[in-house]
Order: C-alpha cells, then structure tokens, then sequence
C-alpha cells in the first residue's frame, strides 16, 4: 500500500467542555413589562407573557373593582 491510498486521521475531542456548556444551561431572567399595585397586592407582568394570561389578569382586575 502506497502512502496516498491511505485514509486521512482528523483527530477530534469526544469530551464536554464545562465552560460552555454551562453558559448555555443558564436560564434567561425576564424583563419586567409592567408593574401594578392593586390594594396590597404587587402585580409583575414580564415579556412573553401569553396574550390569554394577561387578557385573564386584566379582565378580573377589572371586575373586582365594581
């Protein structure tokens, strides 16, 4: 066998690298939208909020206050 025919070795690294695997595991804190004090209450609405849960909030903040 001539040395041309031979297969090419990339060496590669099986291993995990602990820096950016944990860059990536860490969770992404929320921007606040808007907060609210309802009486004693303290209300935080943050970004990505579903449309239904906000829709929900506001409707009973709006009928308790009759």
């Amino acid at each position: 066998m001539n040395q041309e025919s031979l297969p090419s070795i990339i060496p590669v690294s099986l291993g995990n690298d602990s820096s950016k695997l944990s860059a990536q595991n860490q969770p992404i804190k929320p921007k606040l939208a808007c907060q609210l004090e309802v009486g004693e209450a303290d209300l935080r609405v943050y970004n990505g909020i579903s449309q239904y849960i906000l829709t929900t909030i506001v409707r009973e903040l709006t009928n308790g206050s009759n």
